[in-house]
Order: structure tokens, then C-alpha cells, then sequence
């Protein structure tokens, strides 16, 4: 399976905790947004033919395009596009994010990930490519 998505990457955030009364509550910050990036995945999958979720165990394959700063000087931007992206936010933070997108509609849980292949670059434009094989 493949999917390429051209949109910026979205990383992982912490959950929020707040009290209300004596009680502690917590919540997901990025409920809406990972709803939305489910129903994307699973309209990319339905037109592309696949209809159920993987069994077995998968290698996970993602590649993430981060923009570069308008900030950049062209030279900067010229020299570094393409290279590993090493700021903020980390590939642990994305990676979390796109798994869970993913849980119970790429695959059935994300305990069948038994490898992985995870790079962040910096691109001209912005995009999400991941890949599943089945072992």
C-alpha cells in the first residue's frame, strides 16, 4: 500500500490535562485533526481499491517533506534541499501522529509494525508519503 499526501506534516502533540472540580480531566488537543486525516486515508484507500485492513506482521515505511523558512536566503534553501531536516518537531512526534491515523483502518493495531523506515527532509513543498508491506 501507498499513499502520498501533499500537505504539511502533522507531529504528535501531548495531551492536555485540566481539573474540573476535584477531578482531573484529560484530553486530546488533535481529536478534530486526526479525524480529518482518518477520513482522508480511508477516501485515498477506497479509491485506490483497498478495502480492509492488513493482518500479519507490516513494515512501515514514511517520508516526510518539511518546507524551508521563507527566512532562508535562496543559496541556504538551494544548498539544504533534499538533506535531513533536523528541527523541531521530532520524527518520533510525527510518526506517533500517522500511526495512530492509521490504527484500525491501515491495519488492525500498530503492534503488527515490526519495522520501520521514518525521514524527514526539507522539500520545496510540503508532503506525507507512507508505505505498508506485509512480511
Amino acid at each position: 500500500m501507498f499513499f502520498r499526501f501533499n500537505e504539511k506534516p502533522i507531529a504528535k502533540a501531548r495531551h492536555r490535562t485540566f481539573i474540573k472540580g476535584k477531578k482531573f480531566k484529560s484530553y486530546d488537543p488533535q481529536h478534530e485533526k486526526k479525524y480529518d486525516s482518518r477520513w482522508k486515508l480511508v477516501k485515498e484507500m477506497l479509491r485506490k481499491g483497498y478495502l480492509k485492513a492488513d493482518d500479519g506482521a507490516l513494515h512501515l515505511t514514511l517520508s516526510l517533506g518539511i518546507p524551508q523558512p521563507p527566512s532562508w536566503s535562496h543559496a541556504r534553501k538551494e544548498r539544504l534541499l533534499g538533506e535531513f531536516c533536523t528541527a523541531k518537531p521530532d520524527l518520533d512526534n510525527y510518526l506517533k501522529y500517522y500511526c495512530d491515523v492509521m490504527n484500525g483502518i491501515v491495519y488492525h493495531d500498530d503492534s503488527q509494525i515490526t519495522s520501520i523506515v521514518c525521514t524527514k527532509v526539507y522539500s520545496e513543498e510540503s508532503f506525507i508519503e507512507i508505505e505498508i508491506l506485509n512480511l
